[in-house]
């Protein structure tokens, strides 16, 4: 069902899904698989974490203060190893997409040039909408 056009519509307007981003105390730590992960692809370090682009969108680990201050809220899992913690999408109008939230009383922020709704707000993923 994931990759049903039909299930892939929704009001807040989301074309695609740009990325996913993990939290790790160590990104570095977590290369290895993040290479498995996108096939054999080289990720590329960075101040804030690592990533690897794929054909389906961007894998990041990124560090637990860096996922703050990139989005604004405190990641909702932090452990050992590594944790989903959000998701970014790609949507044409930030404006419309902020409206169809405010409509359905869902708590979002605009963070960064993005739309960030809260894990507390979002069945435990941080969503992030960004303008494509």
């Amino acid at each position: 069902n994931f990759w049903n056009p039909a299930f892939q519509r929704h009001a807040n307007g989301a074309k695609r899904l740009l990325g996913v981003v993990l939290v790790a105390a160590t990104p570095a730590d977590h290369t290895a698989v993040l290479r498995a992960l996108a096939g054999g692809a080289a990720p590329k370090s960075g101040a804030d974490g690592i990533s690897v682009p794929t054909p389906n969108g961007e894998i990041t680990v990124t560090t637990p203060a860096a996922f703050r201050a990139r989005f604004g809220v405190a990641p909702a899992i932090v452990g050992e190893g590594m944790a989903l913690n959000a998701l970014r999408m790609g949507v044409a109008d930030l404006d419309a997409t902020s409206a169809v939230l405010q409509r359905g009383s869902v708590a979002a922020d605009r963070h960064d040039g993005c739309i960030v709704v809260p894990a507390a707000a979002a069945s435990g993923a941080t969503l992030v909408f960004e303008a494509v």
